[in-house]
Order: structure tokens, then sequence, then C-alpha cells
């Protein structure tokens, strides 16, 4: 039908059409919301929004999956060091990045601190909370330094097996074969660095050192680790408090 003829009532029927997968259908509202918030601005195709007033369906999912350390193990312990799935993991854990910058990370992102001399990874990402760019700028890990200090010749760090680099989907669906293969089904390559976020929070990092380090632009993303490290750590010394002295 033309958009012009789309009312709140097409909108709440699309979504309906996803209900089975509340996931699913609260991104078809968002993507519609999307589409006509640009066609009522930018490109004044439309007057107003039909999708201002369909509610999201609330859902009990958390999202991908985050690893735990026995996970990692059983990851490592499948996929030996040296091979390309081993690779990709290390890539992966040690830099906190999304899948879309791993599959760009290369040599020339590359350089050494003038100050610190230390060597660090400096990459603009392709995705964050408004779709701009944010550059991340962080210290090689000693575990990633040892992975890549013979893929100076390489384009990329992780590639193809004719040496080209994966595009976004294509590494994402051969990590996703790793995973299998290490029978770890429910495990992706976003699940990491999830559990990044959550170490470096139980580690003890502030809030606006995870945007920092993940490229996020809300406080509040942010602190979602830091409060629930936070509730550990206090729930961990508040339980001695329930022993009669």
């Amino acid at each position: 039908m033309d958009y012009r003829g789309l009312t709140k009532a097409h909108v709440t029927k699309l979504r309906d059409q996803k209900a089975g997968t509340p996931e699913a259908a609260n991104h078809r509202v968002k993507a519609l919301s999307a589409l006509f918030e640009w066609a009522c601005g930018e490109a004044e195709l439309a007057e107003t929004n039909p999708v201002h007033g369909v509610k999201k369906f609330k859902s009990n999912t958390t999202g991908h999956h985050t690893w735990t350390q026995d996970e990692m193990d059983q990851f490592a312990a499948h996929h030996n060091p040296g091979s390309k799935a081993h690779l990709c993991f290390t890539v992966l854990r040690y830099t906190g990045l999304r899948i879309s910058d791993v599959s760009r990370l290369g040599p020339k992102h590359l350089y050494t601190d003038r100050e610190t001399g230390l060597l660090h990874f400096k990459i603009a990402t392709k995705k964050n909370e408004s779709n701009t760019s944010k550059v991340i700028d962080m210290p090689v890990l000693p575990p990633l330094a040892l992975a890549i200090k013979d893929l100076d010749e390489q384009a990329t760090f992780v590639q193809t097996q004719w040496g080209k680099q994966y595009s976004i989907k294509s590494l994402g669906n051969r990590f996703s074969t790793w995973c299998n293969q290490a029978n770890l089904p429910h495990c992706s390559a976003h699940g990491i660095r999830k559990a990044d976020a959550v170490l470096a929070a139980e580690q003890g990092a502030t809030a606006h050192e995870l945007l920092s380090m993940f490229g996020w632009e809300k406080l509040s993303t942010a602190e979602i680790y830091t409060r629930k490290a936070n509730a550990k750590r206090l729930s961990q010394t508040g339980s001695s408090k329930l022993l009669k002295k």
C-alpha cells in the first residue's frame, strides 16, 4: 500500500504478526519508526509518523548470552592456539570490539604511544546507539599481542582462507560455526563483548571507563554493568552480616 495511507492500526497489525517473537516485533516497530522519522524530517515526504503510540512488546530476553569463564575455557580447549577460530576469539576477547569491527581490524590500526611506549590499536567503530562513528583507542593487551605478532603483512588479522577480509555477516556466521563445533551453540561473538564488560566492571572499571572502552554513548548503558558489579560486591560483603555474632 502507499506509505501515505499507513496508520497506527496498520503498524499495530504489523507488530502483532510477530507476536510469537517479541524482539522481532519490536525491531519491526523500531525500524518503521526510524523510517518515518526520516520521512517526516529530512526527506519531507510525510507529515506524521504512524508509529507514534504503538507500544513495544515486553520481553524477558536479555539479548545475547554472556559467556562464562568455563565457556571461554571450553572454546579455547577445542580450538587450539594457531587456529583461525582461536585467533578470532582472542581478538574479540581482548579488544571488546563488535564483530563488525573485528572483521576490519588489522596492522593499519596499530601504533605505538609516544608517551608510554605501549602498542595501541585505534579504530573508528561502525555502530553504536546513534549509528555514529566512535573511535576506540586502547593498549594491545599481552594475549592479543602474542596472537598477532606474525601478522604484520595481512590487511586484517582475521581473514578468509583466500587472504581476503571477511564481510561482517560471513565472519559472524563463521564464528557461530566455531561455537557449534565447541558444543557452545548458545554462544555468539557479541556475548564475548558482554562478558568483557561484566569482567571490567567487576574489576572496578567505572561507567566512564566502560564508555571509552566499548564505544557506548549513553551512560545508562555502562551503568547497567557497574550496578550489577556493585550489587554483587555488596551482596558478598553483606552476606557475613547474616551470621549472628
